[in-house]
């Protein structure tokens, strides 16, 4: 049983309407064996819902935990893609001989 599935069974209604209303997309930034840190952003009318959620594998009792979160527009996205572009750019021209 996966993380998920843990999920639905603790809340099946408001994960089956979530999943009815928003778009929902999870990508994992950063791995370890001992920790894991992912992204989490669901659209929906209201904009986009982007969180920040850590888990840690080894812990007592392993469960997700959000450490930032906020609902942001389209433009806000689009402005925080741009300035993530813009580090890895510098970057890649500092690094590139």
């Amino acid at each position: 049983m996966g993380r998920g599935d843990l999920i639905q069974i603790a809340a099946p209604d408001r994960f089956v309407k979530a999943a009815k209303q928003e778009k929902f997309m999870r990508s994992i930034i950063q791995a370890t064996p001992a920790y894991e840190l992912s992204v989490d952003i669901a659209s929906s009318a209201h904009g986009h819902s982007l969180r920040l959620i850590s888990f840690v594998p080894t812990a007592r009792r392993p469960e997700d935990q959000v450490k930032f979160q906020g609902v942001f527009s389209t433009v806000d996205l689009k402005s925080l893609r741009d300035a993530l572009n813009q580090a890895l750019e510098a970057d890649f021209r500092r690094l590139t001989p």
